[in-house]
């Protein structure tokens, strides 16, 4: 059976345009990964709620699809994309974290993979 690949939109990385060419201190930087904190809204980048929103509808819209072709047959799907786009699917899939800090969830290595079922 061929592989079908599709691109999407919603699984680009968080935009930070209001950070770009700064040096962020590493406070700074673990702080706009918490969803409590309200730093990112004033430094001009997208929000985690908002990046959440993107996945969630993303990942929503491939169970449906592959739901609606084949309604009881398991399936597994490869999705390739940033460390923080991965962050937040663990959050949708895992569960948000408890202290609401992505950083929560080890970072993954170039190239290594974590299972998520949903």
């Amino acid at each position: 059976m061929p592989k079908t690949i599709i691109t999407d939109e919603r699984l680009k990385e968080r935009d930070f345009t209001g950070l770009y060419g700064q040096l962020i201190p590493h406070d700074h930087w673990m702080e706009l990964w918490d969803y409590d904190s309200q730093r990112a809204e004033h430094d001009g980048i997208e929000l985690l709620a908002e990046m959440d929103a993107r996945a969630s509808d993303f990942l929503h819209e491939l169970r449906y699809t592959h739901e609606k072709d084949n309604p009881k047959k398991p399936v597994n799907i490869l999705i390739v994309a940033h460390a923080g786009i991965g962050l937040v699917f663990r959050a949708i899939t895992e569960g948000h974290p408890l202290n609401g800090h992505l950083f929560s969830y080890p970072m993954l290595d170039n190239g290594e993979y974590v299972e998520l079922y949903f």
